[in-house]
């Protein structure tokens, strides 16, 4: 959900993608009554971190970075919104949503770490496939609110995924087309059959109502097949806008929730939002990661570490 992408390679309905995605999660915050609403957020989820973890560069610059477009919005988001909320209710609380960027933050920390020791990718994908299954048992019991780890280490698994097919360009593979049919399938079943508000997995709760194995087949079903159908609308424009300010828009329509949490407050948030976004990008840029901050400070000052440090040798 990052906004530097721009400075990376992307495919062509990148961003047509993650705005299907952040267009579902307003909605389904919003109560707007579509059917199957629950469920097609428990992929929209699982398909950001899809898409993070194939813009993944195994360097420590993506470590700097993740903080200028993940931590510094998430601080950003919380002091603005309980500015207010202190001012109104005399209490501070963490706001909604944000709790994803927290999640995205340490998924991709980890998966740093763990690429960094294990070169082999058959023991890469065993260890993630381990963290999914660690989720599962783990369940919403364990996974310890305010701390997701259930969450955090299956949210490895949906980024290691993506990886996989940036590295070895699985999305561009003929046979893929092949099992179209067999996603379709899948998807309809549970699209049409379950209550509408239902998840299969909620990932800010670490729920699944599924076993495992359904669980994890749905998702990445579902992620195949939001990228199909993502093909068919990369032509409409307000798609892929939505999708480039993805991160300001999952920060910025909590702020209209508060107030009127219904199908209104969704045409308010969706009508207004290209005016937060030029009032963002004109005036604080760099604390919703559309330009460096912290982040790029401190790689500077590692890169003059590092050169200080060959130079002594």
């Amino acid at each position: 959900m990052t906004n530097t992408a721009s400075n990376r390679q992307r495919i062509p309905y990148y961003d047509t993608v993650k705005g299907i995605c952040i267009i579902q999660v307003v909605l389904f915050h919003s109560l707007v009554p579509i059917v199957g609403t629950g469920y097609l957020l428990s992929i929209t989820l699982s398909t950001f971190l899809f898409i993070s973890g194939f813009f993944f560069k195994p360097e420590y610059r993506t470590l700097f970075r993740s903080i200028d477009t993940l931590v510094v919005p998430y601080f950003t988001t919380f002091v603005l919104y309980n500015v207010y909320n202190v001012s109104t209710e005399g209490s501070i609380i963490l706001p909604r949503s944000i709790w994803f960027l927290y999640v995205l933050f340490c998924a991709t920390v980890i998966y740093w770490i763990i690429i960094h020791f294990v070169k082999k990718t058959i023991i890469l994908s065993l260890i993630c496939i381990l963290c999914a299954l660690l989720s599962f048992l783990l369940g919403d019991k364990y996974n310890l609110r305010n701390l997701q780890i259930g969450t955090i280490l299956s949210s490895v698994f949906f980024f290691h995924i993506g990886h996989l097919f940036s590295k070895y360009k699985i999305h561009e593979w003929k046979w893929t087309y092949f099992i179209l049919p067999i996603v379709l399938s899948i998807i309809f079943h549970f699209f049409f059959y379950v209550d509408q508000w239902h998840l299969i997995y909620s990932l800010c709760y670490n729920t699944y109502s599924q076993d495992f194995i359904i669980t994890y087949s749905i998702l990445l079903c579902g992620i195949f097949a939001i990228f199909m159908f993502a093909k068919l609308l990369n032509l409409l424009i307000v798609f892929t806008y939505f999708g480039r300010y993805s991160l300001i828009l999952l920060c910025y329509h909590i702020f209209i929730l508060k107030y009127t949490m219904s199908p209104i407050g969704a045409v308010i948030i969706l009508i207004t939002f290209p005016i937060v976004v030029f009032l963002i990008k004109r005036y604080i840029p760099f604390l919703y990661g559309l330009s460096p901050s912290i982040g790029f400070f401190l790689k500077n000052r590692w890169d003059d570490y590092v050169r200080k440090q060959k130079y002594i040798q």
